[in-house]
């Protein structure tokens, strides 16, 4: 360690001056210690940034005069040169002798510090100390396609599939839109395209992914998901069709058909003794229909709003 040595000279400077004294001298040496710069990372650790986040590097500097100027190292090669005045501002936690300051970064990578220098010297230590950032991504997930009613129909064909990105495994919960008990939830061990949990494709109403996490730190935004991605799933339509009236004073027979599951407008074909009828565009769920012919009259075809049923599917 450095010292400023000073010499002082005490006593009479001349014999004349000092009549009748003996000449006499003395060296008194004084050592003015003085502590050598270093340098940290204070805020080391690791750190992970989810989608567009800031990582803080708090530098902190000791000993030594200011100012001070740090070599901040990414991944081992140059990325910055801090300063540090003696007016930067001290934290108690950090130590009463210390003065820091904060940088912000959005690359991932290890930092550490490659050297100190103070106002007189550039022979400062840095210690062993880095952050390490991270970048990750938030899971996400959509029901494909969305939006397309699905049909609750043995023939029905309608492929609706749940497709994750993120860092597995995953936890899902889908729940029915309006009400607060009904809902599954299931994991999966792979990212990709999945098929829906049964307990879902099989209870109509519009389903939506409510509750979403991954094995990574980052929080899903569920807002986004819900409000994109959906299942409605409908029953197919039911009619029923009774006879309202028979053939009285002239007046023909009168058939009731009545939308008994689905939803208007819908419409229905009927076979009669006179061959198919259809009925389009209607929007009420009891329709009255003229039975002129004596025979037959079935329902073979419904299709409402989402659905269609045919012969077998109909009441």
């Amino acid at each position: 360690m450095r010292g400023l040595r000073a010499l002082l000279l005490a006593g009479c400077l001349s014999v004349l001056a000092c009549p009748g004294t003996a000449q006499w001298s003395s060296w008194i040496e004084v050592r003015v210690e003085r502590k050598e710069a270093s340098a940290r990372i204070a805020s080391a650790g690791k750190v992970v940034l989810c989608d567009g986040g800031n990582a803080t590097i708090v530098v902190a500097v000791e000993g030594g005069t200011g100012p001070w100027h740090v070599v901040m190292l990414r991944n081992g090669e140059f990325y910055s040169k801090v300063k540090i005045s003696e007016a930067e501002s001290w934290t108690s936690f950090l130590g009463p002798s210390v003065r820091s300051v904060s940088t912000q970064t959005t690359l991932a990578g290890s930092y550490t510090l490659g050297s100190v220098c103070d106002f007189n010297y550039c022979n400062g230590t840095v210690a062993n100390t880095s952050l390490v950032v991270s970048l990750a991504f938030p899971p996400a997930a959509r029901i494909s396609p969305p939006f397309k009613p699905k049909c609750l129909d043995e023939r029905s064909e309608d492929t609706h599939f749940m497709e994750l990105t993120g860092t597995p495994p995953f936890n899902v919960h889908l729940s029915l839109v309006g009400s607060d008990t009904m809902g599954f939830g299931a994991t999966y061990s792979t990212e990709g395209r999945h098929v829906l949990p049964q307990q879902v494709q099989g209870v109509r109403g519009l389903w939506a992914i409510t509750a979403l996490s991954d094995a990574g730190s980052c929080a899903a935004d569920m807002a986004s998901i819900t409000a994109v991605s959906a299942l409605p799933i409908f029953g197919t339509p039911r009619v029923t069709l009774l006879i309202r009236s028979q053939r009285m004073c002239g007046k023909e027979p009168l058939l009731e058909a009545t939308l008994v599951e689905g939803s208007p407008p819908w419409s229905l074909t009927l076979s009669t003794p006179n061959g198919n009828r259809t009925l389009s565009g209607l929007t009420n769920r009891t329709v009255l229909v003229p039975a002129p012919a004596s025979g037959e009259y079935k329902v073979t075809a419904a299709h409402d709003s989402a659905c269609i049923a045919e012969a077998g599917g109909v009441g």
